[in-house]
């Protein structure tokens, strides 16, 4: 099996463990550090680049959206 083919599996698989996480968070979702670190406990070492581009490839399938919250009194901005 060539390289490339088992990048695009592991990425998949990724992928399908970040929406099982997302999905046990309901509507309350997860900030990427939250789902980064949940990641790890699954055995994955990811970056932070890793979580974003692959939640914008979900966000793009119409299969997880994103916001950004903020507060401004607190001086907090997060996506989620």
């Amino acid at each position: 099996m060539s390289s490339k083919v088992v990048d695009v599996a592991e990425r998949q698989i990724l992928r399908k463990d970040i929406l099982s996480i997302l999905a046990e968070t309901d509507e309350q979702g997860a900030t990427t550090k939250v789902l980064k670190a949940v990641l790890l406990k699954f055995g994955y070492s990811v970056s932070d680049l890793s979580v974003n581009l692959e939640l914008k490839y979900l966000a793009g399938k119409d299969l997880v959206r994103m916001e950004i919250v903020a507060n401004q009194a607190l001086g907090i901005k997060r996506e989620v």
